[in-house]
């Protein structure tokens, strides 16, 4: 990917495949945009999809965890998952 003004490097990714032209700095902010807020939308559609997957993997594997005392004496015998929130960034 190439971001310039300059006319030659323009004509030389036209020739080329591989190569990508952007005139500037804000066309290749708005292409970035673009591809995340695609990407967003899809990684929230999967985790929407999967929630009950992801909770309960969570639930588990977070239970399963050894836990220690510090500074008291004894053992943590149980350990459970009330709750689980994902926040939205």
């Amino acid at each position: 990917m190439f971001i310039s003004a300059d006319s030659d490097i323009e004509s030389v990714c036209a020739a080329n495949p591989s190569f990508h032209y952007l005139s500037g700095v804000a066309e290749f902010l708005d292409l970035f945009n673009k591809h995340e807020k695609k990407l967003t939308r899809r990684v929230r559609m999967i985790l929407k999809r999967k929630m009950n997957e992801i909770e309960a993997d969570v639930r588990e594997r977070f239970e399963m965890s050894g836990f220690v005392l510090t500074g008291e004496q004894g053992e943590v015998e149980h350990v459970e998952v009330e709750r689980i929130r994902l926040d939205k960034t």
